[in-house]
Parts: C-alpha cells; sequence; structure tokens
C-alpha cells in the first residue's frame, strides 16, 4: 500500500480509525488502573500518547477535509475553448469527476491514460468529468496539442489560501474529489490513482444515485 493510499484511507475512516484507538487506549489505561509495575507505567503512557497523536490526526484530517469543502464552494471553473465560467452546483443531478492536475505535475501527466479511459468507459452516463489547473489557457492548450485529455478541461479559480495547510491542499496535484449528484462530497483521492480506485468510487456513487431515482 503506498503512502497515497494510507491518506486516502485516512481521510474516508479517519474518525472510525482514531476514535477506536482512543477507546483502546481509554480501556488500556482503566485496566491498569494504577500501575505499581514498570510495564503499568508504560502501558499508561503509550495510552496517553495514542490518545494525543489520535485526538491531532483527527484534528488534521478534519481540517484538511474541510479546506477541500470549502474550496469546492468557491470554485469557479471555464472550460477550455469557452468563455462562460460554471460553478460545480450548475452539475448538480450528475456525478462529478473533479481532477486537479497542472502541466507541470509528473504524476499528473501519468494519470492522464487513468482518466481518458475513465471518460471513454463512462460515456453517454450521467457522470461529468472535469479535469481542472489554475495555469493559462495558453499553456494548457499547448500541453494538449501534445497529450490530449479526454475529459472537460478547465481552467478554475477559488479563494486564495490564507494558512499553511490550506496552502498545502491547494498546491497538492493530483487531488480527484468525486462529487455525488446531491452535490455532496463522495471520496477524496491523494495523489495518482489506478483505473480500478476511481471506477469503484464512481461505481458505487452512480449505483447510489439510481437507487434513490
Amino acid at each position: 500500500m503506498s503512502p497515497d493510499d494510507v491518506l486516502s484511507f485516512l481521510f474516508d475512516h479517519s474518525l472510525i480509525v482514531f476514535g477506536i484507538a482512543i477507546a483502546i487506549a481509554v480501556i488500556v489505561m482503566l485496566r491498569v488502573g494504577r500501575p505499581r509495575r514498570w510495564w503499568g507505567w508504560l502501558l499508561d503512557a503509550g495510552s496517553v500518547v495514542a490518545i494525543g497523536v489520535s485526538i491531532l490526526a483527527l484534528w488534521f484530517f478534519g481540517t484538511i477535509a474541510g479546506v477541500m469543502d470549502h474550496r469546492l464552494g468557491t470554485l469557479t471553473v471555464t472550460r477550455i475553448g469557452e468563455t462562460t465560467p460554471h460553478k460545480l452546483a450548475d452539475y448538480r443531478g450528475k456525478v462529478v469527476f473533479l481532477n486537479y492536475w497542472a502541466t507541470w505535475c509528473g504524476p499528473c501527466r501519468h494519470e492522464i491514460p487513468t482518466i481518458n479511459q475513465l471518460a471513454q468507459k463512462w460515456k453517454g452516463s450521467d457522470v461529468v468529468f472535469l479535469a481542472v489547473t489554475d495555469e493559462d489557457a495558453a499553456t494548457v492548450n499547448q500541453f494538449l496539442a501534445k497529450m490530449p485529455i479526454h475529459a472537460g478541461v478547465a481552467t478554475f479559480t477559488s479563494d486564495q489560501p490564507r494558512t499553511g495547510i490550506e496552502k498545502m491542499c491547494y498546491s497538492g496535484r493530483p487531488t480527484t474529489i468525486v462529487i455525488d449528484a446531491d452535490g455532496k462530497v463522495s471520496r477524496r483521492f491523494i495523489g495518482a490513482r489506478s483505473f480500478e480506485d476511481f471506477n469503484a468510487a464512481l461505481t458505487r456513487v452512480s449505483k447510489a444515485a439510481t437507487s434513490r431515482g
């Protein structure tokens, strides 16, 4: 499992993972009680450290997820070749596959064939593919002439990052967010991912939309 896999897993399950860690640490401390032996003190100390780390991790992942979600609310995309900007709310009722990329990003270039394969597989469905970058249209067009992207390639604007965590979130490429038909974030992928990962996420959210409809 790659570091990107671990990060994406923790984003999706941080409350469960670190909640369980805190619960186990508390149980250990209650079982140990007032330690009289050296190993009891070690268990108590380890439990305190585990609780502290878990609380910090919950704050960290919760903050980053909040920054990502806030950015989606201020995001404005303009497809290459068009002049009319769009908000994500304009795609309500459809599943949105939103990929942040850049021409200078090596992992992004590596991921393009995967996105093209996905776009072909889901062609004709209610899935909208958006590959967005904050670079200028001329730079993007020059790149696309050499490496086409079979998705809605667009430039974007959003509010400017203010804190260190925001800057880290805003500069991370590639980052992919799957948004359901109700406009809610379904999955967050950090770093380049496989066709199977993306396709599974799209299949799950599309099935959920179909069952509600």
